[in-house]
């Protein structure tokens, strides 16, 4: 049994609450933990060791030729180079035959991942949960890539890979090729992916990857009736600019882990960056984080306070 993930620095603390998660939660003490790293640093794989609470977890280095690979593909905020791992994950594991579970970083198990595991597949190379955005949104993503605006589109945070049949249908090569003439897709690698093998897709029910547009259209105890939380958008449970219902659910897990006494980080510029920013009215926030400090804590808290008068 094989759960992968992929990670650089700038999220090692998110993969380091994931894995506890599973440890607890996830049922699967005979699992391996493949985790795809983008130059961890030492001490950060032996956090991620110590957080997956006596799992087996293994290290793949992501080599300089896959990065080169995706060195022009378009990043976000809070989606880095390592978010086009996944697409590689059967070329980086020649190794490993049967099925793997691919999780996003950003998620919490809160349920037995048992089930994925025995669930047949039936022929069909990856399953995934349904993106919950807006229906137009999806059907005009569907129409830039030539399918039917009606098919299905899977968020590519869980995916059940069956990897003889990827490789078979040579979906890594194929989502690389079309990435190489638009690489400027919004969800680049997720778009790649639904465009070449959505219509042989198999969809899970929402549970497995549960999440919102907005967070707070569900209180808390739906999100801890899911069984596994996504945490989508650039407001990671790690910054204090979180305002997710179910981030009380992270940071127990984070406390658990070598990240426990670690300050919560921000996106908030400061000193002279702070400055050009406001010159060149630029307010959407970088995706490098720093440690919050008080200071921070009591400005997200008064603009918190401010939204909810409103």
């Amino acid at each position: 049994m094989i759960i992968a993930c992929a990670t650089d620095s700038n999220f090692a603390e998110l993969a380091g609450a994931m894995l506890r998660s599973i440890a607890v939660n996830g049922e699967v003490p005979e699992a391996e933990i493949v985790v795809c790293g983008d130059g961890l640093t030492v001490r950060e794989k032996d956090w991620l060791v110590q957080s997956a609470s006596g799992l087996k977890v293994r290290f793949v280095d992501v080599s300089d030729e896959y990065r080169a690979r995706t060195a022009k593909f378009s990043t976000t905020r809070h989606e880095t180079r390592s978010t086009f791992t996944r697409l590689l994950l059967p070329v980086l594991l020649p190794e490993i035959d049967g099925r793997i579970l691919y999780l996003d970083v950003d998620v919490i198990v809160n349920a037995s991942l048992r089930p994925l595991f025995d669930m047949p597949l039936n022929g069909s190379p990856v399953a995934g949960v349904p993106d919950a955005m807006d229906p137009d949104y999806i059907a005009n993503k569907n129409r830039q890539a030539g399918r039917d605006e009606n098919a299905p589109y899977v968020n590519s945070g869980v995916l059940l890979i069956d990897l003889a049949r990827w490789r078979e249908l040579d979906i890594s090569d194929r989502c690389f090729e079309m990435l190489s003439w638009a690489p400027d897709l919004m969800h680049a690698d997720q778009d790649a992916l639904n465009a070449v093998a959505g219509d042989d897709m198999i969809m899970l029910d929402r549970d497995w990857n549960f999440y919102a547009v907005n967070a707070r259209w569900f209180n808390r105890d739906r999100y801890a009736a899911a069984h596994i939380i996504h945490f989508i958008s650039w407001r990671k449970p790690n910054l204090i600019e979180c305002d997710h219902p179910a981030r009380d659910i992270f940071l127990a897990h984070r406390a658990e882990t070598p990240w426990r006494n670690e300050p919560l980080k921000t996106r908030r510029a400061n000193g002279f960056r702070a400055f050009l920013i406001q010159l060149l009215l630029k307010t959407r926030p970088s995706f490098r984080t720093r440690p919050a400090t008080a200071k921070d804590i009591a400005a997200v808290n008064r603009v918190n306070d401010q939204s909810l008068q409103l």
